[in-house]
């Protein structure tokens, strides 16, 4: 009987896991894309096409990290106690980190 509950402790904590980086990830692509159209095309000179990448990288991975943090401390105080079905809370959680990404770019 224990060794039932361990296994589903631990499928309970890779979900948990597999939730938090999927959605860092989604943050940080929202993040890098939102940069990308502040700053607009690449230009023609190789140096500053490569700075350009390198700024939209940069910048657009230390914005979804910060938007992603928040959107966790959002998350956990916020949505997934007020919130039992599974399609809704996706969508609002979806709609939620779409705000505060543009709340932190603003």
């Amino acid at each position: 009987m224990r060794f039932l509950y361990f296994n589903r402790f631990k499928m309970k904590i890779v979900k948990t896991i597999l939730f938090y980086l999927i959605y860092t990830l989604l943050s940080i692509s929202l993040s890098i894309l939102q940069i990308h159209l502040e700053i607009g095309s690449r230009p023609n000179s190789k140096f500053a096409g490569s700075l350009h990448d390198f700024i939209i990288i940069s910048i657009g991975t230390v914005l979804g990290l910060i938007t992603a943090i928040l959107f966790f401390i959002i998350n956990h105080f916020g949505l997934k106690r007020k919130i039992k079905e599974l399609w809704k809370m996706i969508a609002i959680q979806i709609i939620t980190l779409v705000i505060i990404s543009l709340i932190i770019h603003k």
